[in-house]
């Protein structure tokens, strides 16, 4: 059995648990090399448990979340399908890893850094780089505000525009992420990074565990619907009117999944409705 990394259930079980912290803490300091002094030497991660029946909702939401030895926070995510919104997604999800460090009666100086990570399947910024940070600037003088906010986005479909640098460990992580990587290429980094060896005989685990594997093709499920339907809806645009193809066609879909047993904010937020909207569709 063939598996996607980026499948964020795939992700999760390789990176987001306990017992396997080790790959995340590699992945993170190859990723946060240009920005933190000295490398991460621990973490704790914020467990999640996954269902298969609840794999939609909202609170079984796959990003994995993690408190470094530094005492940093760090939300980590991983994106198939552009949706458009990452930017204020990722400064949403940033804002409340940040504020939910702080009870009631506390100082804002025991708050930390907040480190928001974007690991996309598609290019969505502007410029051409795999790897982008940003920070809070001054907007003449360039000089910062503060490090406390610092979101990153990596581009994995960026690698395949410029040469291979496999001296660099990031680039070698980017390259076993992306589903775009040669089975060639993918061996030979296997060969030269242990880390990432480590990280790959953890995934090859997955398929013999039921309970993952079954989590793993609803989301691959889901996505394969999305695409499905949006391939549809530009398809009914052309002769429709785009706009009106696409409402038709999401209506299928919204339909399809709430007969599969999706969750409903699972949907939402997947399809991009409000609870209003919803609630029309499921009245029809």
């Amino acid at each position: 059995m063939k598996l996607r990394l980026m499948n964020d259930v795939a992700f999760h079980f390789v990176f987001g648990r306990e017992s396997r912290k080790y790959n995340l803490l590699n992945l993170l300091n190859a990723i946060l090399a240009k920005t933190e002094q000295t490398p991460i030497q621990d973490l704790t991660l914020e467990e999640i448990e996954l269902k298969a029946e609840t794999l939609g909702l909202k609170s079984c939401r796959l990003d994995i979340r993690a408190l470094t030895s530094h005492n940093h926070h760090i939300n980590i995510e991983v994106q198939l399908l552009n949706q458009g919104n990452m930017e204020k997604r990722s400064l949403y999800y940033w804002s409340k890893l940040y504020t939910e460090q702080l009870s009631e009666g506390q100082d804002y100086s025991e708050l930390h850094k907040t480190i928001a990570i974007n690991i996309l399947d598609f290019p969505y910024l502007t410029n051409d780089k795999v790897h982008s940070i940003y920070r809070v600037l001054e907007t003449e003088t360039l000089t910062e505000l503060s490090d406390m906010l610092e979101i990153h986005f990596l581009e994995l479909p960026r690698l395949n525009e410029r040469p291979y640098d496999l001296d660099c460990p990031l680039t070698r992580w980017l390259l076993f992420l992306s589903d775009q990587t040669s089975q060639e290429l993918k061996e030979a980094i296997l060969v030269r990074d242990e880390n990432i060896r480590h990280a790959y005989e953890d995934l090859e685990k997955l398929a013999a565990d039921k309970n993952a594997r079954r989590q793993y093709e609803l989301r691959e499920k889901a996505a394969l619907d999305y695409r499905s339907s949006m391939y549809t809806a530009r398809k009914e645009g052309r002769e429709e009117g785009r706009e009106e193809g696409a409402h038709l066609e999401r209506i299928r879909l919204v339909k399809k999944m709430l007969a599969g047993g999706l969750g409903e904010d699972f949907i939402k937020e997947t399809v991009g409705l409000t609870q209003a909207e919803l609630d029309e569709i499921k009245r029809t």
